[in-house]
């Protein structure tokens, strides 16, 4: 069986572990908005691909992607975990994220005033129906 220390080793010295601290130290660097609206960033092969969440902010991007490349260039340069990254092209895309927030609950912005005494004088069974469907709708909101 492994021991605890051996096992945090094993975990904290790949390469994966420094590549993820690289892109934690880039993400920091870039404008407080694009980090707002920043998912996360990957490498696939020598390609960096940062997720927005939003198609506006892959177009600031590409317009700052000169700056973004001198920004990581300077994190090589500083930080020699960063070094070994080779990363020679900088993409980006918005990917969707619905909000977790729950719509509030329905509440009657008026008190109902009618009692929902009427009388249905009506042969036809379907319009009765709904008829009374609409009867106890009003007297369960007239009770309310």
């Amino acid at each position: 069986m492994k021991s605890p220390s051996s096992i945090l080793h094993t975990l904290f010295s790949t390469q994966k572990y420094f590549e993820q601290r690289c892109f934690r130290k880039l993400a920091t660097l870039l404008p407080p908005r694009m980090q707002e609206a920043l998912l996360y960033i990957y490498k696939r092969g020598a390609t960096l691909y940062f997720v927005f969440k939003h198609s506006g902010f892959v177009m600031e991007f590409n317009y700052s992607k000169n700056h973004i490349n001198e920004l990581l260039k300077l994190l090589q340069k500083e930080y020699p975990h960063c070094q070994d990254l080779h990363i020679t092209t900088l993409k980006a895309y918005d990917k969707f994220v619905p909000t977790t927030q729950k719509p509030p609950p329905y509440r009657s912005l008026y008190t109902e005033r009618a009692k929902g005494d009427f009388e249905i004088n009506t042969d036809n069974k379907e319009i009765e129906e709904i008829l009374q469907k609409i009867k106890k709708a009003i007297r369960k909101n007239g009770s309310s």
